[in-house]
């Protein structure tokens, strides 16, 4: 199922953009009770690591590979909390939609 089927399903409200991600930790996304769903994409040269509700930690918690690493979030799995991250190289930025009601 495609994200603007799940996004239109759940009457949300989609944006897309980036994040940059540093080689400290940071949050990314603050916490949200309306979101929905929400894909995180690294397609930098650099591993991108998420920590949830806590600091991210290099080579700890959820691994976004580089060059295409991904992960989503939606109504089988949605996470509310802050999201945190942390690159293992500068000018990293992941690629993010999300949805919200």
């Amino acid at each position: 199922m495609s994200f603007k089927i799940i996004a239109d399903t759940l009457g949300a409200t989609v944006t897309n953009g980036n994040k940059n991600v540093t080689t400290s930790s940071s949050e990314i996304f603050a916490a949200d009770s309306t979101r929905k769903t929400l894909i995180l994409t690294n397609n930098s040269a650099y591993d991108v690591w998420l920590g949830l509700g806590e600091a991210a930690v290099v080579d700890d918690g959820l691994l976004l590979a580089a060059y295409g690493g991904y992960i989503k979030f939606d109504k089988d799995g949605m996470y509310e909390g802050k999201i945190y991250a942390i690159a293992d190289g500068t000018n990293t930025n992941i690629a993010y939609t999300q949805g919200v009601v």
